[in-house]
């Protein structure tokens, strides 16, 4: 695979970051269209789509922290650096994070069922 698609002078489109948002767009898009038959409007599975990548990403970078503690309690500037916002984070953190999510946004609504 190539590492980079497009370079624009200091602008870069990775491949993977590319691809990966890519596969999350196909993924709710796909999933709107399931839902639609299962009677569920494709405006709320968008609406819970981006909650589940925003709080996946939240839970990653907090478990991140969390497993590393001692190293972020003595340097506390390194959550400000480049190196911190370019990890990707601790999986399970991210699972945990969208499973807490997307609980939150089925419990604001009233009509929707988790496991639908």
């Amino acid at each position: 695979m190539f590492p980079r698609i497009l370079e624009l002078g200091p602008i870069t489109l990775h491949s993977y970051g590319f691809l990966l948002a890519l596969a999350y767009m196909l993924a709710i898009t796909v999933a709107a269209q399931l839902g639609v038959r299962k009677g569920i409007p494709k405006q709320r599975t968008w609406d819970i789509g981006l909650v589940v990548i925003v709080s996946a990403l939240v839970g990653a970078k907090i478990l991140l922290v969390l497993t590393d503690l001692e190293s972020f309690l003595n340097w506390p500037a390194r959550l400000f650096t480049l190196e911190f916002w370019q990890a990707g984070g601790v999986y399970y953190g991210g699972f945990l994070g969208a499973v807490i999510g997307s609980a939150w946004y089925v419990n604001r609504f009233p009509d929707m069922q988790f496991w639908k």
